[in-house]
């Protein structure tokens, strides 16, 4: 578990078929796995992302939450008004996995946006870096999300499909946390460097965190900048 305002770039992204995480970039925007908000639509040939409605999907700031099913908890809320998905994300293969939300109203005083990285940022492999993301505890009442942290040290940076990989047996990170945040943290910040897209099933896979990969968000500055409106 994690202490209040610890790492308060993030949020619990909730609804009848959401569990994931984000990550607040700006005061209005956050960054987030695709497949957290749309559906495939699978062919023999192709799987193609639709995106979901996001009228029932909210963003809840913090570091704990517990769902009952209706949002009415008093818990702190956020609509999503805007959803962009990326134009190249493939639901087959996790390619270009990440989408921006903007969200209303804008985040609390208790909540920062992550800086985002130079695109000359440099990430080594066998570097330790942390990663974050909402855990879900099933309840019989609801579900308690609740903000976890792990240190992760890099295996592959594999620029070709712009993922940072972790090959990390006994620890990583799980399905909720899909679109948590995977960060450098200097003496004045903390530089966002990768969003959680293919976590490990912790529930049902005996090498829980064998193999984790993030979206180098070094690679997609352009689209991230040009969506949320230059940050």
């Amino acid at each position: 578990a994690v202490e209040d305002n610890r790492y308060p770039w993030n949020v619990a992204l909730i609804g009848p078929n959401t569990h994931c995480s984000g990550t607040i970039i700006s005061k209005r925007h956050v960054l987030t796995a695709a497949h957290c908000l749309s559906t495939k639509i699978v062919t023999p040939q192709i799987c193609s992302p639709k995106p979901l409605p996001t009228d029932d999907i909210y963003a809840y700031p913090g570091t704990f939450v517990y769902y009952t099913g209706d949002h009415v908890n008093g818990y702190p809320r956020h609509s999503l008004i805007k959803s962009t998905i990326h134009p190249d994300y493939k639901c087959n293969t996790h390619d270009s996995d990440l989408a921006i939300v903007e969200i209303s109203p804008e985040i609390p005083a208790t909540s920062v946006p992550i800086c985002v990285p130079n695109d000359d940022e440099d990430v080594h492999e066998g570097e330790n870096l942390t990663a974050v993301g909402f855990d879900i505890e099933r309840r019989e009442f609801g579900d308690k999300y609740q903000l976890k942290v792990v240190s992760l040290s890099i295996s592959y940076v594999d620029a070709l499909n712009s993922k940072l990989q972790v090959d990390s047996p006994g620890k990583g990170v799980c399905g909720s946390d899909s679109g948590g945040s995977l960060f450098r943290t200097t003496r004045v910040k903390s530089i966002l460097l990768g969003i959680t897209t293919f976590p490990t099933a912790c529930e049902t896979d005996p090498y829980h965190g064998r193999h984790t990969e993030f979206h180098d968000v070094r690679r997609y500055l352009e689209w991230i900048c040009r969506i949320s409106g230059n940050i």
